[in-house]
């Protein structure tokens, strides 16, 4: 499901976004920041990612189990001209009954450059 979220979020399709999340879905940002509503956290991302050009993620690795797994991955986008990257971790816990996102904690790996 993880892999699916992330192209998901790649491509900027909100509601496939929406999609992969369980209806109890809580999330824990970079700046212990916290939600627990799938839908206000689909809401989110389009507001902050909708401007972006030439976005991309690019895998490092994944690491996980049957429940959950982490990615380490770099966001990667352009900023009024300027290459940004955000190295970061996602980690995932899957919902066992309906084996989409029930927690996504996101970790970032240092200052974005």
């Amino acid at each position: 499901m993880h892999a699916r979220f992330l192209d998901r979020l790649a491509n900027f399709d909100w509601s496939g976004l929406r999609d992969t999340l369980a209806d109890d879905f809580t999330w824990d940002g970079p700046f212990g920041d916290h939600l627990d509503d799938p839908d206000a956290y689909a809401a989110l991302l389009e507001t902050r990612m909708s401007q972006l050009r030439d976005y991309r993620i690019d895998t490092v690795r994944t690491i996980g189990s049957g429940d959950g797994c982490a990615v380490e991955l770099v966001q990667r986008f352009d900023d009024n001209g300027a290459a940004r990257a955000i190295a970061q971790v996602m980690v995932f816990d899957l919902d066992p009954a309906t084996g989409r996102i029930a927690h996504l904690g996101v970790y970032w790996r240092g200052a974005p450059s």
